[in-house]
């Protein structure tokens, strides 16, 4: 359970199909599956939440480094099936039983 008070949390994703686009590219997106933001505002998270699938996992680490009022979290895609769930910055103070979601 998140806190969302005076926050917003916004996700993209691919569950069917390509349809978020990597414009260095003009290919489909690849190696992410899905990414979830927390931000101030809503429209901030909404289009931090498509750069993220597109972003690398350096340019992710670097940019949520910089910006420490974010909080993300994006689900990776191996090739042949499996991933990982990678979290940037701290969600403490966030979840309504911090003991409880500690290492989650």
């Amino acid at each position: 359970r998140l806190s969302l008070q005076r926050r917003s949390i916004s996700g993209s994703g691919l569950q069917k199909g390509s349809h978020i686009v990597d414009p260095r590219t003009g290919r489909p997106v690849e190696g992410r599956r899905a990414a979830w933001v927390v931000t101030d505002d809503a429209a901030t998270g909404d289009g931090l939440s498509t750069a993220l699938m597109v972003m690398s996992v350096v340019e992710t680490r670097d940019y949520c480094r910089d910006n420490d009022s974010l909080r993300a979290i994006v689900l990776t895609e191996e090739p042949g099936g499996g991933g990982e769930i990678v979290r940037y910055g701290d969600f403490s103070g966030l979840s309504r039983n911090d003991s409880r979601n500690q290492g989650a």
